[in-house]
């Protein structure tokens, strides 16, 4: 992954942070990654400026490479600017190096039953 490369998040929160009630809005954007923190760690943001990125709300949900549904990433944390908690900058986790404690609890699951089939 390399710096300005263009991510899509995809997320259920607030989608106004003025007016209350406004979760479980599917929303969606593109990003650009502005860099690594770690090796599985990335920060992205809204490359026009305009305050779009991720909001309370949307953790947990998917990162995509932008116009391919490669999952990449799971966003992680929002922050915004002058008081607001969206659009400033989102922070995500990189699925590949977390892939094999992945699959290892996917097959524990599968083993003893917990996952439907």
């Amino acid at each position: 992954m390399k710096t300005g490369q263009p991510l899509r998040i995809v997320g259920f929160g607030i989608a106004d942070e003025v007016e209350r009630g406004t979760p479980g809005i599917l929303r969606t954007g593109v990003l650009a990654m502005i860099g690594p923190k770690s090796q599985v760690y990335i920060k992205l943001t809204d490359p026009d400026g305009t305050g779009l990125g991720a909001c309370t709300g949307d953790s947990g949900g998917p990162v995509f490479a932008a116009g391919r549904p490669a999952l990449v990433a799971v966003t992680i944390r929002a922050k915004g600017n002058d008081g607001y908690s969206c659009g400033a900058l989102t922070e995500a986790v990189l699925t590949g190096p977390q892939l094999p404690w992945i699959r290892k609890i996917l097959q524990s699951w599968r083993a003893t039953g917990s996952v439907a089939q």
